[in-house]
């Protein structure tokens, strides 16, 4: 698993690398995934799973901290959303984007974030909190006129707030 982690960021170091030398993204490009990482962010602070899982491509696939990657939108619903007896709710999400690179088709943003959020275990009657701060690279890819996320990848360190 950490091999592939580690080949995975080092493909995406040389993308985002290759990117920056040459970045053809125009300034309404830049915006344009500007607004899709603001909008991401938002809406897991309302929890709106559809407009959250609108912004990925239907093939997308997430390189989540510790775990294994998750392919296509279905397995993202059921990661992110699946029905259980604990109900986590994302109380604040920052969010900052340190550079956007690419060229007319495919685009890299890369920043930090930090996260809270609240896990409540109903039939337990137990509130667990914990807040994480890491680094994250989205790949996007350009479909006509509109960015979707391809991959996303983020690491850093979760501690539950006692």
């Amino acid at each position: 698993m950490f091999k592939k982690a580690f080949i995975l960021i080092g493909l995406i170091f040389v993308l985002t690398t290759a990117f920056r030398a040459q970045n053809g993204l125009s300034a309404k490009d830049i915006e344009a995934i500007k607004n899709i990482e603001e909008t991401y962010r938002t809406a897991w602070l309302k929890n709106d799973e559809k407009t959250i899982l609108s912004l990925f491509t239907d093939d997308a696939t997430l390189y989540p901290n510790g775990n294994d990657p998750v392919k296509g939108k279905e397995e993202m619903h059921k990661f992110w959303f699946a029905p259980s007896d604990t109900v986590t709710t994302i109380n604040t999400f920052e969010l900052k984007i340190a550079d956007i690179h690419g060229s007319k088709d495919y685009a890299t943003a890369t920043g930090t974030n930090e996260l809270g959020w609240t896990m409540e275990n109903k039939s337990k009657n137990e509130i667990k909190r914990f807040i994480g701060k890491g680094y994250f690279i989205s790949v996007y890819v350009k479909s006509g006129r509109d960015w979707k996320i391809f991959k996303q990848f983020w690491s850093g360190k979760t501690e539950e707030v006692k």
